[in-house]
């Protein structure tokens, strides 16, 4: 082999080498397009997902203030009322030792909160019920 016939094959190798190298950095660019393309969808997504927690938070947060309201325009006053006297029942047997008399007026307060909760899922219903009238 000659070195003209070697200079000519490296030469053509060279050649080869340098177009592979431009068909990679092309590919390698279309990646990287795409890559971000998808970087800016997601965080377009990222975005409406947090827009749509805040409302859901608000809402929840509005759904509750509601509830609330109306367990409280719900809940009858000698209740409250019945309440306030057990309470004082309970700081006078305790201002006279009597341990005997706590026992049973607490007993009565748990089983009247046990009675005065409100089931948010039925409270829910029957406000659908009303929206529907």
């Amino acid at each position: 082999m000659k070195v003209s016939e070697t200079i000519e094959k490296l030469n053509d190798a060279l050649t080869q080498l340098i177009e592979a190298h431009g068909v990679l950095q092309e590919r390698n660019e279309h990646l990287e397009n795409k890559n971000q393309e998808k970087d800016k969808t997601i965080s377009l997504l990222e975005d409406k997902l947090a827009n749509l927690n805040g409302d859901t938070v608000l809402q929840t947060d509005k759904m509750d203030g509601m509830l609330n309201r109306i367990q409280t325009l719900l809940t009858p006053m000698s209740d409250e009322n019945s309440v306030v006297q057990e309470k004082e029942k309970i700081e006078t047997n305790i201002a006279s030792d009597n341990i005997f008399d706590i026992k049973i007026p607490v007993k009565e307060i748990e089983d009247e909160k046990v009675d005065t909760k409100i089931d948010l899922g039925r409270m829910e219903s029957l406000l659908n019920g009303i929206n529907k009238k």
